[in-house]
């Protein structure tokens, strides 16, 4: 299936844009909230049932949170962590205030959202430890904001859903919190991109193979690639992590990886579902609410980790 028109004309905009790799990571940063202010001022944005922001403190320093509400009135609210994309390099709290509003609003789930510290200034594992020590504060502060640890689901698009993985997997590992489902968008999970759609996708598509690479280049330069707190790919019991549900892009060089990664967790005996996104490209997610496909989509992907956390 051909690229959505509405996201075809947004890549044709986006070639006249300089690319993440002939940017500094401070240029990147700000051109990608730049183009994150633009889809945001012309669509309209969730209102929530509250919003908190609050600190946590890490192994090297405060890290924010915000903290959405649904509308509905609850005595604890089922709860998502978010960690949000941006190839651990770019993106924060703000670049994703849309997206995370929306999860609030058709989920009728708290939403913790993370933002965690960002490469190169910190490499890996700088980013996997905030994303743990978030979810620690969550099981330690839970009564005061009213979230549910026992409905706890973990979530987040490209490079945070690689951290949201990666958060299961140590909690797994570690014997720590309970980790009820796990919601993945377009996941970045292998220390190697070398699966077909890489070549059929690399020239754009929302993630140039270029930019992925520099992205990786920030963040891991050198780190054993197949280090699960890096490729949860290469975890080696995918079965136990819990029920799990993979969002990828029919157009994305991360396609394969992600739908990789579903299989190998159902081969594993995991608790597993997969859905393609047809038409859709790396990214979809920040045109929620400004295109109905792309709202469609969030829907239908919510609805598994919903049945989980009503149990």
């Amino acid at each position: 299936m051909a690229v959505h028109e509405e996201l075809q004309a947004i890549l044709e905009e986006q070639e006249s844009m300089m690319q993440m790799h002939e940017l500094t990571p401070v240029e990147a940063r700000g051109q990608f909230n730049d183009s994150i202010d633009v889809i945001t001022s012309h669509v309209n944005v969730d209102e929530a049932g509250g919003i908190r922001d609050v600190m946590t403190t890490g192994e090297y320093g405060e890290i924010p949170l915000r903290i959405y509400y649904p509308d509905t009135e609850m005595d604890r609210y089922p709860t998502i962590v978010y960690y949000h994309g941006g190839g651990f390099v770019i993106g924060n709290i703000g670049t994703h205030d849309h997206i995370c509003r929306a999860i609030a609003k058709e989920s009728d789930c708290a939403v913790v959202s993370v933002d965690y510290r960002l490469a190169p200034e910190h490499p890996f594992p700088a980013a996997p430890k905030d994303a743990y020590n978030a979810l620690l504060w969550l099981v330690e502060n839970a009564e005061p904001h009213q979230l549910d640890t026992e409905r706890t689901a973990l979530a987040g698009d490209s490079a945070g859903g690689n951290l949201a993985a990666v958060t299961a997997i140590r909690a797994l590992k570690e014997n720590g919190p309970k980790v009820a489902s796990l919601l993945l968008f377009y996941p970045s999970v292998s220390g190697e991109h070398d699966f077909p759609s890489v070549d059929m996708f690399a020239g754009g598509y929302g993630l140039p193979l270029r930019d992925l690479e520099w992205f990786m280049e920030q963040y891991a330069d050198g780190e054993d690639e197949e280090n699960p707190y890096l490729a949860p790919l290469a975890f080696e019991r995918l079965g136990e992590l819990p029920p799990t549900h993979i969002v990828t892009a029919e157009n994305d060089v991360l396609r394969d990886e992600g739908e990789a990664f579903a299989k190998a967790i159902d081969q594993d005996g995991g608790q597993v579902s997969l859905r393609r996104a047809e038409g859709m490209i790396h990214g979809f997610l920040h045109w929620t609410r400004a295109f109905p496909e792309v709202d469609e989509e969030l829907l239908a992907a919510l609805e598994p980790v919903k049945d989980v956390l009503a149990e």
